[in-house]
């Protein structure tokens, strides 16, 4: 099996050593090329009881050598090694704690394998860091040899679960405490049956989920592959990592708000152990109505403009399209979200995606607009709308998003797995 790397940071690895250390392992000269080894950089991402956020510059998975999560550590000075020292301590602690509530994988109430945090600190040549509980490391010599530590054997079931928890799909839990069918109303069933489908979730879909890349993202799937999941995974993490970033995530079937909450709010718990500050999470339909918040109408209020309902518009061919056009030609849009995630994308009109250009931060290449669009929703028409068309063009004459131009240089992106996911 080859290795798998998931960059879960938004950016370039912080140093040079990070980006050498990640080659080395991905070109087999750590572990032999059959290994079954999983690299995620800048994962895991937890949160102490005072809200700080640790994470680790790499964390190195697999049945023969355990969890191993690095922090890289350039400073000269031991005070900064021994804070770094700390964090990836909290981090390992914090992974620690979420893999003991498996019984899978205790023996003896101990963990059947080991979590090891790592500091690599090639800077110093002090070991006064003998009080604090990693392993410190000088060189990339003495780094490889830690890795190659290994932990005891676990069996497919084990390891399958403890690449479930460090990706959060224990987070999603029992999807109904009512398992007799007899029990439940026709019209609960139906939702427990519709969760069922959302809630799939396999380790190919968490890899979209984690994988990030600074700036315009789309998501393609057939109905039922997990998107929503995906996304909802995506607001969680965005809010972890920066808890006072302002998110929104958007959708078209009023029944999903519930139920895309109950996932944010599971996956945020699973890795920061607290709810989500909804002043700063924004679920939102995309319309909303005078007892229902919605992207449209909260953009309208926001720049003292009067939104316009659809009694106001119940005549027009596209009524949702014309307000949006309308809201985007008044040219009174202002930035307001760090991160725009949209569900059900093939339901929106082109105006709407344009209106949440000008609601999201930052320039047009670097905007966090993140769309999931279902392939097949209409078998008579397969055709998919591409980002030329739904944001239309700049004032340069050029594509407001463009998936090619805003990718960073040596970015890879997911391949074509089974059909699902095709543009990340």
């Amino acid at each position: 099996m080859p290795i798998s790397f998931i960059p879960t940071v938004s950016r370039e690895p912080s140093n040079n050593l990070a980006a050498q250390v990640i080659k080395k392992i991905r070109d087999g000269d750590v572990y032999p090329g059959n290994s079954d080894i999983i690299l995620y950089a800048g994962w895991p991402k937890v949160k102490d009881y005072d809200g700080r956020t640790h994470s680790a510059d790499l964390t190195v998975f697999s049945r023969d050598h355990g969890i191993k999560l690095v922090k890289i550590s350039l400073s000269g000075d031991v005070k900064d090694v021994r804070r770094d020292a700390l964090s990836i301590s909290q981090a390992s602690a914090s992974t620690e704690s979420l893999m003991s509530k498996s019984l899978q994988l205790k023996k003896r109430r101990r963990l059947i394998f080991d979590v090891v945090p790592v500091v690599y600190a090639p800077n110093i040549t002090e070991d006064d860091l003998s009080d604090e509980e990693v392993e410190l490391v000088h060189s990339e010599a003495e780094l490889v040899r830690v890795l190659k530590e290994e932990s005891g054997t676990l069996t497919p079931e084990q390891r399958a679960e403890v690449q479930a928890i460090i990706e959060g799909a224990k987070a999603l839990g029992q999807l109904s405490e009512i398992e007799d069918d007899d029990q439940l109303h026709p019209v609960a069933r139906a939702f427990r049956d519709l969760e069922a489908v959302i809630y799939n979730f396999d380790a190919t879909q968490r890899s979209v989920a984690l994988t990030a890349i600074r700036g315009p993202q789309r998501i393609r799937g057939l109905a039922g592959t997990g998107k929503t999941v995906i996304l909802a995974m995506k607001a969680a993490l965005a809010h972890i990592e920066n808890p006072d970033a302002k998110i929104l995530i958007t959708y078209y079937t009023r029944s999903l708000r519930d139920i895309i909450e109950r996932l944010i709010t599971r996956f945020h718990r699973h890795f920061a152990e607290v709810d989500p500050n909804w002043d700063n999470v924004h679920v939102r339909h995309g319309w909303g109505r005078t007892n229902m918040p919605g992207v449209y109408r909260d953009a309208s209020i926001r720049e003292g403009l009067a939104p316009r309902t659809f009694g106001d518009v119940r005549g027009a061919v596209d009524p949702f399209g014309t307000v949006c056009r309308e809201l985007v030609k008044s040219g009174a849009l202002t930035p307001y979200y760090d991160v725009i995630l949209v569900d059900e994308g093939q339901d929106f009109p082109d105006s709407f995606y344009q209106m949440c250009f000008f609601l999201a931060k930052g320039g047009r290449d670097q905007k966090q607009i993140i769309w999931a669009y279902d392939e097949l929703q209409n078998v008579f028409d397969v055709k998919v709308r591409e980002p030329d068309q739904l944001f239309g063009e700049d004032h340069d004459g050029q594509p407001r998003i463009s998936l090619t131009r805003s990718l960073p240089a040596g970015t890879q992106t997911q391949p074509n797995i089974e059909g699902l996911y095709r543009d990340i």
